[in-house]
């Protein structure tokens, strides 16, 4: 009898446990989802700096909407003027390129 009382305990702490977690799980992700639309944006003065790079090698970029890092390499996908213009600024061995795309 008490062995059925303890496995009893036993199921129901882990039917507990289990919906506690899945709850803390289903709780974070809107978080995370609510924060990504802004994750690519870039920092301030990274925003400034491709932004310079870009119009110092003679291209239009009034303002940066948004930048994508490369997934390998070192490097940005860089969106200009609402969209309008993309370039990829890559990193070559301390050399930084841009490229219109």
């Amino acid at each position: 009898m008490i062995a059925l009382i303890v496995a009893g305990g036993l199921v129901l702490a882990m039917i507990v446990f289990g919906f506690a977690l899945q709850v803390t799980v289903a709780g974070d992700a809107p978080s995370k989802a609510a924060a990504e639309p802004n994750a690519h944006l870039g920092t301030k003065e990274q925003r400034a700096g491709a932004r310079r790079l870009i119009n110092e090698r003679g291209y239009d970029c009034l303002i940066v909407d948004w930048m994508v890092p490369f997934v390998f390499g070192e490097g940005w996908t860089v969106y200009c003027n609402r969209g309008k213009y993309a370039f990829e600024i890559a990193n070559h061995g301390g050399r930084w390129s841009v490229k219109a795309n």
